[in-house]
């Protein structure tokens, strides 16, 4: 056997010091427990006195000769306990060491075997299970060498075990008559079942497991066995769930480490790693079923892992501390604690790398960036790329950390080699020390390896970090005048923190893997999206970001292709895209594209972009937007386009002032469109067309929201309503279309507007935002004689009067024949005066010029009732009152 086996002891745990008596499992209170040999001189003796429910305790020590061996239950249910595996241990003198038979509820814990030995014609067991059911903890079977159809551990005639936390280490099982050693350490017999958890099978030459009857593998390590692992007989069943097979077949028989021998034997293999195991990990030898589910099986000489089912992943997995032959690593303080263990953070078998969302094989460890010398740009290597050579080869297996002193010489010109290892390039010192290079070279390209970058600066490249099935992770970096994305990931995952990426021809793009991105600020993109994603596997999550100043060909903001996104606070403003993608067709979007995916949008802020076709185009995907403000945007198209089999649901959000040719919201191709609790107001699109326009087989649902019903278009589609608030929403600071100057804090409600708590008729905020005051303001006016607590009039309130101008009425009231106002002169120069009728609807528009004093007459001819007067300025200040109209004389 190659390797040191003795360093796997390092799995066992010490045997916890008895503060109480234990009593068994399942016992009656005052169940006895019987001392061995204190007071009884053997095992046997212990277990004659010993009733149903009894524990005999068995101290530290080696047992053998006359009553510690061919010890028996004789029936009864026991629990047996020792002082450890490796304290109290039972020891070979002739035959079975011990048997549990008839029994229904048996415990074995803390308990050895070793040293037992059997030829040909003497058969022995170390333990036989036979008609009984058997719960085993902490034991240990070591340095036994048994011929068929002895066994260290024998399941026999409807036995029952379970053993968790136990070993079997140095067992030899050898066939008979042929002495060649491919029998089992442990043997299940056709009407048996047995299942281990938490279980090391090392250093056997033949089997380790052989399975008749029904067997279950759950995080166990087999590994530097001899011949095969586990073997599949008869009508036999094995299920392996999280475990590792390893380094096995090595010098001895040369069998697969896992085999089917008959055509009904079944073995399924379920988030487990098989690995350099020789001369193949698996074979269907005398046919039978191999079922691999989300697990990584490697070296199979050939064979078409096809025949055996869906699920090898078929990546290298990085061990701890694999000993052997394929690597030789020594287990040191700064290595892995756990031998076999997956090492963090580079094999494609642990969770936050795994398919699966989970670890893959028996266990994983922790394994810190080991630094065994200094390697230290400009100090103990002149240029980067001498340095990334040199990490490279002093971490075959481990990582190494590059620290950069100060800024180092010409590093693109050079070259960097492509990074194969683990390497983590830290920048020390104040401002992160830059690393130049040319348009022409590559920054840091990194395959199938963790490459972690802190607190450096990437100035100059063709792109900066390129990463192929990889854990990436960027903090505290700045990368800026790329030619291309700054950061390009191509599957494995992308973590990015306190970042700065400025002035690079694009952002950020991964294809089909996570990226987390946070505290980021980006600006200044000239040609290529902000953001990229594509496949189904993709998944981008930004929050706590600003995206401003990017120009680029056909979308600025972000590009979604396929997977689940979501962006949570982040800002985009004054964004511009020039010219479309695909022939004009909603191809430009300076707010983002999304297409096939899922998109979330939570407290985003989207101001000033500017696109010829479509701001935010979303097509056959489902999108939230929550809590968000689109304002200021300017172009052809208009703001929100849903396409295709689309369901975009808007909720707590505004879209106000947006000055687009086209419609502000369009709802097309089959599309499904909600608005919740939002606000759709003060969006000046050209003369004769809708802010909302709803075409044919598409759907608009609005509840609860401040939406303009005769601002929507409908063209064959269905719209359905509940809620609506139809007076102008009180904004703190509105902007107005096409000239937007509002300034940080604007867009949210002023008191008593009727989108306020106060005055919803939801009976909550309605919009993006918070109120400028607390929700207790009173809202009502008794002064007025129509009705003092009209939730549609939004001037009803003396604490509004104190913030914004009342129009002044001059003529009686009722007013008959013409309407005696003054405007306030806040509006502006030119004024629109709009009257509108109980229900909502604009009745006539008028167009006035303000006067030195405000004064203003206008004529009507309207039948008798309620009616509003709104009036918009030509800075964007607009104001509303109610009066009630007489009739015409």
């Amino acid at each position: 056997m190659v390797g040191s086996i003795g360093s796997l002891r390092r799995f066992v745990r010490c045997p916890l010091l008895l503060l109480f008596l234990v009593t068994a499992s399942g016992g009656a209170a005052g169940a006895a427990v019987l001392e061995v040999p204190s007071v009884y001189p053997n095992i046997q003796a212990g277990i004659h006195a010993a009733d149903t429910g009894d524990t005999v305790r068995v101290a530290a020590g080696k047992f053998s000769g006359e009553g510690n061996s061919r010890i028996t239950f004789g029936g009864k249910d026991l629990y047996i306990l020792g002082a450890g595996s490796d304290q109290t241990v039972i020891v070979y003198s002739g035959r079975t060491g011990m048997t549990v038979d008839g029994s229904a509820s048996a415990v074995l814990e803390d308990v050895g075997f070793s040293g037992f030995r059997s030829s040909p014609v003497d058969f022995a067991w170390a333990l036989n299970v036979d008609s009984a059911t058997l719960e085993m903890k902490r034991c240990a079977f070591r340095d036994n060498t048994l011929f068929q159809p002895g066994s260290a551990l024998r399941v026999s005639n409807h036995s029952v075990v379970t053993a968790v936390d136990s070993d079997f280490w140095d067992n030899d099982g050898y066939d008979y008559p042929s002495g060649s050693p491919a029998r089992a350490t442990v043997f299940v017999d056709p009407t048996s079942t047995a299942a281990f958890t938490d279980c090391r099978f090392a250093g056997g030459m033949g089997t380790a497991v052989l399975v008749h009857g029904e067997a279950s593998l759950d995080r166990c390590f087999l590994v530097e066995n001899g011949g095969s692992i586990a073997s599949v007989d008869g009508s036999g069943t094995l299920r392996m769930t999280r475990s590792t097979v390893a380094n096995n077949g090595s010098g001895h028989s040369h069998r697969p480490s896992i085999t089917t021998e008959t055509k009904d034997a079944e073995i399924r293999i379920e988030r487990s790693v098989l690995w350099n195991n020789r001369p193949t990990p698996l074979d269907l030898m005398g046919g039978g079923k191999i079922q691999i589910d989300c697990s990584i099986v490697g070296d199979v000489g050939g064979v078409d892992l096809e025949d055996y089912g869906e699920g090898n992943l078929g990546a290298a997995p990085r061990f701890a501390g694999m000993l052997g032959t394929s690597v030789a690593v020594e287990t040191t303080p700064d290595n892995c604690e756990v031998l076999y263990g997956l090492c963090d953070p580079v094999s494609p078998a642990l969770a936050k790398n795994s398919p699966c969302g989970e670890t893959i094989g028996a266990s994983s460890a922790t394994v810190p960036f080991l630094d065994s010398s200094p390697i230290e740009v400009p100090t103990t290597h002149p240029t980067l790329r001498l340095a990334l050579e040199s990490a490279m080869e002093s971490a075959p297996d481990g990582s190494r950390t590059i620290r950069v002193i100060s800024a180092p010489p010409v590093s693109g010109v050079e070259g960097l080699p492509t990074i194969r290892r683990d390497i983590a390039v830290v920048g020390v010192g104040g401002e992160p020390p830059l690393i130049t290079g040319t348009p022409e070279s590559a920054a840091l390209t990194s395959v199938q390896a963790s490459l972690h970058l802190e607190h450096v600066g990437l100035h100059g490249f063709a792109h900066a970090v390129h990463a192929t099935d990889g854990e990436t992770t960027l903090l505290g970096c700045s990368i800026e005048n790329t030619g291309d994305a700054a950061v390009q990931i191509e599957g494995g995952s992308l973590e990015m923190s306190a970042c700065r990426l400025l002035s690079n021809g694009g952002g950020i793009h991964v294809e089909g893997a996570v990226a987390n991105i946070e505290d980021l600020e980006l600006s200044g993109t000239t040609r290529l999206p902000t953001f990229l994603s594509k496949g189904a596997k993709g998944s981008l999550h930004v929050s706590n970001s600003t995206v401003h100043d990017n120009q680029a060909d056909g979308v600025v903001g972000f590009l979604l292709e396929g997977g689940q996104h979501n962006f949570e606070s982040v800002s985009f403003r004054s964004n511009r895209s020039r010219s479309g993608v695909d022939g004009g067709n909603f191809g430009s979007g300076s707010i983002g594209i999304a297409t096939n995916c899922g998109l979330t949008m939570r407290g985003c802020e989207v101001r000033e972009p500017s696109a010829e076709n479509g701001h935010l185009v979303i097509r056959d995907s489902e999108v939230d937007i929550d809590g968000c403000l689109i304002a200021g945007a300017s172009g052809l198209e208009p703001v929100l386009v849903v396409v295709g089999e689309s369901d975009v649901r808007v909720s707590n959000s505004t879209i106000a002032d947006n000055s687009t040719v086209n419609s502000t919201v369009l709802a097309s191709g089959g599309s499904s469109v909600s608005l919740d609790r939002s606000i759709v107001w003060s969006n000046c699109g050209s003369p004769g067309k809708s802010a909302v326009q709803v075409q044919e087989h598409s759907l608009l649902e609005v509840r609860c929201s401040a939406l303009d019903i005769h601002e929507v278009q409908n063209e064959g589609g269905d719209l359905t309503t509940e809620d609506l608030v139809s007076s102008d929403p009180r904004f703190v600071a509105p902007g107005t279309c096409g000239e937007f100057t509002a300034s940080s804090g604007d867009y949210n409600l002023l008191p008593c507007s009727p989108c306020a708590p106060q005055r919803s008729p939801c009976g909550e905020l309605i919009g993006f935002g918070a109120p400028a005051a607390a929700d207790s303001v009173d809202c009502s006016d008794p002064n007025d004689p129509d009705d003092p607590n009209d939730p549609e009039d939004p001037n009803d309130s003396p604490e509004l009067d104190e913030q914004v101008d009342r129009i002044v009425f001059l003529s009686s009231m009722p007013a008959r024949g013409e309407l005696q106002f003054r405007a306030p002169t806040d509006l502006g120069d030119h004024v629109q005066a709009m009257v509108v009728d109980a229900k909502g609807r604009v009745i006539e528009t008028r167009e006035l010029r303000s006067t030195p004093d405000g004064m203003q007459i206008i004529g009507l001819s309207l039948p008798g009732g309620v009616y509003h007067l709104r009036l918009r300025g030509d800075i964007g200040v607009s104001r509303t009152a109610k009066f009630v109209w007489l009739g015409n004389r």
